[in-house]
């Protein structure tokens, strides 16, 4: 299944998981900190997380990873998306997409907004883990990571 090399090189990533439900994003914490990602923040809502996305770009910190849901109050994750494939400097940023839209039309309308992923709740562990597996050999293309 997964190897923990590949997590163990991305150890100290900047990881953002945005989501409304409490529930899902102590999950997804629990899961990442399994795999020794541990460098995580929090946003309950959009807006939130477009606020700490803008703010980390301007100090030169910017996250490698953000894991959203799609639907959640004051900005949909889809909206913090497309913001984030408008700015040239977020281009590098894998931006998984977690959520219960499971219509080929989101997925697609996903695809073609950025998402580097798309994951499907309630989230699987394995489907989860081989899904970062392909973001992280993503992030290292992209951005010359061993």
């Amino acid at each position: 299944m997964t190897s923990e090399p590949v997590f163990a090189a991305f150890a100290d990533c900047r990881i953002l998981s945005v989501d409304d439900n409490m529930m899902t994003l102590s999950i997804i914490k629990t899961m990442l900190a399994e795999l020794g990602l541990t460098n995580l923040e929090t946003a309950p809502n959009g807006q939130d997380a477009w606020e700490k996305i803008s703010a980390a770009v301007e100090a030169k910190t910017p996250y490698d990873l953000v894991i959203m849901d799609w639907n959640m109050p004051l900005m949909s994750g889809y909206e913090v998306l497309r913001r984030c494939r408008d700015d040239n400097r977020l281009a590098r940023m894998a931006i998984m997409m977690v959520t219960s839209e499971n219509q080929r039309r989101s997925i697609l309308e996903a695809t073609k907004a950025g998402a580097t992923s798309y994951i499907i709740k309630p989230v699987n562990k394995v489907e989860f883990q081989e899904k970062l597996e392909q973001i992280f050999s993503w992030i290292a293309k992209n951005k010359n990571v061993a």
